[in-house]
């Protein structure tokens, strides 16, 4: 399947911070609403359909992820 240097970089650099969150695939992949294997072939580099809003929702759904997991951390705090 087809590949480029940059979708390569980009792959390894969302999968390094979703790991660092501590974030698995199939929790992503929820959030986005594709299959885990989708969100594979994209850290791969690999050729996925609709890269670029794969990518934007990526990146929101993390941040997403992480916020929710904050205010889940502070309304157990604030008990």
């Amino acid at each position: 399947e087809e590949m480029t240097p940059t979708w390569q970089a980009e792959g390894a650099e969302l999968r390094k911070v979703r790991e660092d969150l501590n974030i698995s695939r199939h929790e992503l992949s929820q959030y986005i609403g594709v299959c885990d294997q989708v969100i594979a072939k994209f850290e791969k580099g690999l050729s996925v359909r609709s890269r670029n809003m794969l990518s934007q929702s990526f990146k929101t759904s993390l941040e997403l992820i992480q916020l929710k997991r904050n205010n889940s951390v502070d309304s157990i705090k604030q008990k």
